[in-house]
């Protein structure tokens, strides 16, 4: 089979404050990664052994989609379940951002690393199992009864989410002894 794959990935680097007792390093990093099936070998689209949890969304490998699709099913414009899966999802990012300071004063400095990653999808499962107990926090809500009529039909698609954040990845403080 071929896939094409692309990849953007850049660091930069600057020193805002550059004195005798005081430094200011930032570098931060982009990264930008996509795919898509060009040719199975003459094989059906199939799923990958052990990806996803059955009905909740899987991976699967089809000509012309990204690698990193989910399929399931979904509501269709009418509100009821589709008949075949659809994707409902991708797990890549559109992309992903890291930013470190590094300042330091005389003998301390101070290491702030940051972590942000836009878009992509993600199962949330956490949710799943609540509503699937009945320990919802909004249990009996219009979007809990939202979530449950996709359950019920297997529409999985109410607990597709959003996978961005922006993360505190790491805080040193530390000094010079001599």
């Amino acid at each position: 089979g071929k896939i094409q794959n692309e990849g953007i990935e850049s660091v930069i680097g600057i020193t805002p404050v550059q004195r005798a007792n005081l430094q200011w390093v930032m570098r931060t990093t982009y990264t930008r990664y996509t795919s898509k099936v060009l040719d199975l070998a003459g094989l059906p689209p199939f799923r990958p052994p052990l990806s996803g949890f059955g009905g909740l969304g899987v991976t699967f490998i089809e000509v012309g989609k990204p690698l990193t699709q989910l399929i399931g099913h979904a509501f269709d414009a009418n509100g009821d379940p589709t008949a075949t899966n659809v994707q409902i999802g991708n797990t890549a990012p559109d992309y992903r951002m890291g930013l470190v300071n590094d300042v330091t004063y005389k003998n301390f400095s101070l290491n702030v690393v940051l972590d942000y990653q836009h878009g992509g999808d993600i199962i949330n499962l956490t949710q799943f199992l609540y509503d699937d107990s009945g320990l919802s926090a909004d249990y009996g809500s219009p979007e809990w009864t939202y979530r449950m009529t996709g359950y019920n039909n297997g529409v999985m698609t109410p607990y597709i989410e959003d996978a961005s954040f922006l993360k505190l990845r790491e805080v040193s403080i530390s000094t010079q002894v001599p």
